[in-house]
């Protein structure tokens, strides 16, 4: 029987052997402008085109975030930076419910010069529809964002079972929500 199962698990990973194999390119663009260009996250959009998010020093300020809208053949169909004089630099993006996009990284922006935690919501093509930052006095920073529903409880409790799998509590938190 032993001998048997040696066999047969033989044959399952040799036939997994063969049947792995590359993945086919579809396309190896790189975006950006003069200076320097840091790619941060690529998501799909529901229409089958690429929003690529990334930092660029070169346009307004010293670092700004870029997004570039790409077909699904990675063509720009359009290119923006978001940004002023200050540092806007860009960690994380997850498309939202309207298929705008949520973006989340920081900014020097303040008084201080201090970093502050930076989010953008923007439309489907990039153009920004609010930017808010906040944190304490001193820096404050955000690596991800997550999109939640358009109920704000729902958000709430999937934020909170998120944070107990990790170990931590935001209680507190949600009273001023």
């Amino acid at each position: 029987m032993m001998k048997k199962m040696k066999y047969i698990t033989l044959i399952i990973l040799i036939f997994q052997v063969f049947h792995l194999r590359a993945q086919d390119t579809v396309f190896m663009h790189t975006y950006g402008i003069q200076g320097y260009n840091y790619g941060a996250k690529t998501l799909q959009t529901h229409s089958g085109n690429f929003m690529v998010l990334g930092n660029k020093s070169g346009f307004t300020g010293n670092t700004d975030i870029y997004l570039a809208l790409t077909n699904p053949k990675g063509e720009i169909i359009r290119d923006v930076a978001i940004g002023g004089t200050s540092i806007e630099w860009a960690n994380d993006m997850q498309i939202t419910f309207d298929n705008g996009f949520i973006i989340t990284g920081f900014t020097n922006n303040t008084p201080n010069n201090d970093y502050n935690i930076l989010l953008v919501k923007t439309d489907s093509i990039g153009n920004v529809q609010w930017s808010k930052s906040f944190g304490t006095k001193e820096w404050d920073f955000a690596q991800s964002v997550s999109s939640c529903p358009r109920r704000l409880r729902d958000c709430r409790s999937n934020i909170r079972r998120q944070l107990r799998k990790q170990g931590h509590s935001l209680d507190g938190l949600f009273r001023k929500w």
